[in-house]
């Protein structure tokens, strides 16, 4: 009798799995950062192991600064889509869709193009002296890089996590494959269009068969008519403002743990910080669920914002207490010097993981009320409160550096509650 009860419980448990898709989808994105994450890191093992060092430091400085261009050029716009495509019908999806493609694509291959002709040699005079080719078609790779980034934007917002994590395993597959396959070439224009050219196709794919699929009568096509998006902008240059502030940290904190603890401590961080920033993905792959779930259908925000941040609070803090007590068995893994020096800083980061991740979910449901002050409220005191206790405090311990920022997301989440509170 127990196999059959087991087998109904099961049953039951499933299908209401399917039928929630805030879950469905919220899972589809975890898998879909997992995917990114691996073969991403396939993508540089074969790099670093088939090319020179000089090749890959060019590839490098390509990549990081077609991404900072990426960045400044997009206004937050991704923001702006998840928020106002899903009550926009199908004629205004698609004009919405080729104002952002037309607007990223032109102004990120213009910028670039001047960059270019102004002199790339102000970030790398040995990339220009030596690989002219891979200069040639920065344009191309900032302009295709960033189209890819809003069409997965976009499937985002249509609840497309199928084609999403299709998407980015055969994308991440193909950079690996001719990765291998122009190895012999061993230059940074041979890695530039490893990652570039299944970028590409995959951007010809979403364009031309996807999203008709996902949008009925949806046709490509140049659309300049950026003051259509009038009320979407305001609302993506507030959001971004707030993104902008939650990158601080993860680009300034290995620089001050460098300068405070030397380049032992700032690898002890880093190998840290990345196991935090997996340990944080799950609580944000939902929370991103519920933004997309609760722009679709604003009635109902509030109870998947209950439902969210308690299976987020559950989920995290059993996460939490797994890698408390498994802290040295995991950073064995980098090496007996991990493990001796960073267990204390990773199960206290392990605790951050609980604040940061209701966090998370609260931000996503401001988002879809647009409330964007309190957004950026709180990501500046999380920034204050680092940098502020960083910068002026003598502390010599690597520890301290994760309660300062488990203290930061706290208050972050008290000032949150409290926000919460006074607005019923």
């Amino acid at each position: 009798m127990l196999k059959p009860s087991l087998g109904i419980y099961l049953n039951s448990y499933w299908n209401q799995f399917q039928s929630s898709s805030m879950l469905v989808n919220s899972t589809y994105f975890f898998i879909n950062t997992i995917i990114i994450s691996v073969f991403g890191f396939l993508f540089w093992w074969f790099a670093i192991r088939l090319y020179p060092a000089n090749s890959v430091g060019g590839y490098v400085v390509i990549l990081s600064l077609s991404q900072v261009i990426i960045v400044v050029t997009s206004l937050g716009l991704a923001f702006g889509l998840i928020r106002f495509l899903p009550l926009a019908n199908n004629k205004q999806k698609t004009e919405f869709i080729n104002i952002v493609l037309t607007y990223m694509g032109g102004f990120t291959c213009g910028l670039s193009l001047v960059i270019v002709v102004i002199g790339l040699s102000l970030f790398s005079s040995t990339i220009l002296s030596h690989e002219k080719l891979a200069v040639f078609i920065f344009p191309f790779v900032v302009s295709t890089s960033s189209l890819f980034y809003i069409l997965g934007q976009v499937l985002v917002v249509l609840k497309a996590g199928k084609q999403l994590v299709l998407t980015n395993l055969t994308t991440t597959i193909g950079r690996i494959i001719l990765v291998i396959i122009l190895s012999p070439f061993a230059t940074s224009f041979a890695l530039i269009l490893a990652f570039t050219l299944p970028t590409f196709l995959a951007v010809i794919i979403i364009i031309k068969s996807v999203l008709p699929q996902l949008i009925s009568d949806y046709v490509p096509y140049l659309n300049i008519r950026v003051w259509y998006l009038k009320s979407m902008i305001t609302y993506s240059i507030s959001s971004y403002i707030g993104n902008v502030l939650y990158d601080l940290p993860q680009i300034l904190l290995p620089q001050i743990v460098a300068n405070r603890f030397g380049l032992a401590g700032a690898a002890y961080f880093y190998a840290i910080w990345s196991i935090y920033s997996v340990l944080v993905t799950l609580g944000n792959s939902i929370s991103l669920a519920l933004f997309v779930e609760g722009s679709h259908n604003p009635t109902i925000l509030n109870s998947l914002a209950v439902k969210s941040m308690g299976v987020i609070t559950a989920i995290t803090i059993l996460l939490a207490i797994i890698v408390v007590f498994l802290a040295k068995p995991i950073l064995l893994i980098f090496g007996l010097d991990y493990a001796d020096n960073g267990v204390a800083l990773l199960r206290v980061m392990a605790v951050a993981i609980v604040p940061a991740s209701i966090v998370s979910a609260k931000i996503a449901s401001l988002r879809v009320k647009m409330q964007l002050s309190p957004i950026i409220i709180t990501f500046a005191l999380i920034v204050a409160i680092n940098m502020a206790v960083l910068l002026i405090s003598s502390t010599n311990s690597l520890e301290s550096v994760g309660w300062i920022w488990l203290i930061s997301q706290t208050v972050a989440l008290i000032y949150l509650l409290l926000f919460t509170r006074s607005k019923t």
